[in-house]
Formats: C-alpha cells, sequence, structure tokens
C-alpha cells in the first residue's frame, strides 16, 4: 500500500520476504523524484524498482529513506543529519558577514608579498 506523505513524500507499506511488514516513509518532492528518475536511473520502471528494493531492505531501526543528492538515504528522522563540517562553515560565515575572512584565501601559487 502507498499514500502521499504530508508536506511531501510518500508512505509505503510492504510486505518484506519474511512476511513482517514494513512502513517506510520516503521524503523527496517531485522535482526531487524526476532528478532520481531521469539523472540517476533513465526510467521510471528502474528507478520505481530501485525504491521497492531499498524498502524492502531497510533496516527495521530506519523508518525514513530521505532523498539527498540523486539518492535516497536511510534515516531514523524525517530529515538528514546535519554534517558537523556544514555547521562548521554556517559558523564561520556569521562571524564574516561579508564573506572575507583575514589571512585565508585561495591561490594558484603564494602571493608575492611572502
Amino acid at each position: 500500500m502507498v499514500e502521499e506523505r504530508e508536506p511531501h513524500g510518500l508512505v509505503v507499506d510492504a510486505r518484506k520476504p519474511d512476511e513482517t511488514s514494513a512502513v517506510v516513509e520516503i521524503v523527496m518532492t517531485p522535482d526531487e523524484w524526476d532528478d532520481l528518475v531521469s539523472i540517476t536511473w533513465g526510467s521510471v520502471e528502474l528507478a520505481a524498482h530501485h525504491v521497492r528494493e531499498l524498502v524492502l531492505e531497510q533496516p527495521s531501526d530506519r523508518r525514513y529513506l530521505v532523498y539527498d543528492l540523486y539518492r535516497l538515504v536511510p534515516c531514523d528522522a524525517p530529515a538528514l543529519p546535519v554534517d558537523p563540517g556544514l555547521l562548521r562553515l554556517r559558523e564561520i560565515a556569521t562571524q564574516y558577514p561579508d564573506g572575507v575572512i583575514p589571512g585565508a584565501g585561495w591561490y594558484a601559487h603564494p602571493p608575492e608579498d611572502r
């Protein structure tokens, strides 16, 4: 059985090969589905088969499949875990709102004044 998930996505209730029931929420927008189909799999049939396999293989402690860059990631919450590196970048961006970090820069070669 498949139902719509608010605000976007699907809730899938599937029977696993061992006859147990698996309820998995797929968290993705229609545009993300289009990307998964067209970029990753090339057809709706191949993408649907892949998603079906993901649902059947989903670990019992993970209720969600969350979209991330052309793939679905098993998660225990309806959002991806926050990347610690991204948190650090956000912290730096807050400290330097104009985008200029003293002493930082990208160079193809060392600056002349070194």
